[in-house]
């Protein structure tokens, strides 16, 4: 049996993997780190990159790494961006990308950014949700907005997405609800971090874990271990911390 290559087919499998019915939201990056086991760096890159992520892969090790100086929506996007080339592109030790862009791309670059649309967004659930929903015939705020709270993804996929679905007519149409999003979604009560650049940095990772092992079985140091999980940004400061806000179990 041959190995499906259409990006399309293989987000619904990736889906089918991971459990996912078609109208569900994807937490992509708990998704990669807990089933695909790669490492998630969200840091925020220079303000005059013009890059959305990268990945690298040394043997077994995956680390995906996100621009937070690029909104949320958009950090969603890369992320499953990115595990297609970390899944699909074999070959690949690892790679910078500009996520997103659609037109005017490398065929394998195009691939990655309509695997991550139809992972994040499948057609199936999108209709779905529209029928549910109870869209108007013509476009509006409301629904659009809607539907990329629900499936948290950035307001230009969504769009993208929409109009791929037929639910605008052209392209001109689309680009009528392409400017003042946040001004949009904050006129109607919605949660504006969606759209926003956070400038965080965070690791989604089990590096606490591993360090944690390799301590116990005499592998490494305390001040080594003290020393890898600052690099890391894990402090422990930060760790007693978020002991202290455990709650009973009585």
């Amino acid at each position: 049996m041959t190995t499906p290559t259409d990006p399309v087919t293989l987000a619904a499998q990736v889906r089918r993997e991971w459990g996912l019915g078609d109208s569900q939201p994807v937490h992509i990056e708990q998704a990669l780190w807990l089933l695909e086991g790669i490492t998630v760096v969200r840091t925020p890159f220079g303000d005059s990159s013009s890059i959305s992520g990268l990945f690298v892969r040394k043997e077994d090790t995956v680390i995906v790494v996100l621009n937070t100086n690029r909104t949320r929506g958009h950090q969603h996007f890369t992320a499953a961006h990115e595990l297609y080339h970390v899944r699909y592109n074999e070959g690949m030790s690892g790679r910078a990308c500009t996520a997103s862009e659609f037109p005017r791309k490398q065929p394998d670059e195009l691939n990655a950014d309509k695997f991550a649309a139809y992972l994040l967004v499948p057609d199936a659930g999108l209709r779905y949700m529209l029928a549910k929903l109870g869209h108007r015939p013509t476009p509006d705020w409301a629904t659009i907005l809607q539907l990329e709270q629900y499936f948290q993804v950035s307001h230009r996929a969504m769009l993208w997405r929409l109009r791929e679905c037929g639910y605008f007519r052209n392209r001109a149409e689309m680009e009528r609800y392409a400017p003042a999003v946040i001004r949009e979604a904050r006129a109607r009560g919605y949660d504006t971090r969606l759209y926003e650049r956070d400038r965080t940095y965070e690791v989604i990772s089990d590096i606490p874990e591993k360090v944690r092992i390799c301590l116990e079985r005499g592998l490494i140091s305390q001040g080594k271990a003290e020393e890898l999980l600052g690099s890391f940004g894990y402090t422990r400061a930060s760790q007693d911390q978020e002991g202290e806000e455990d709650e009973p179990l009585d």
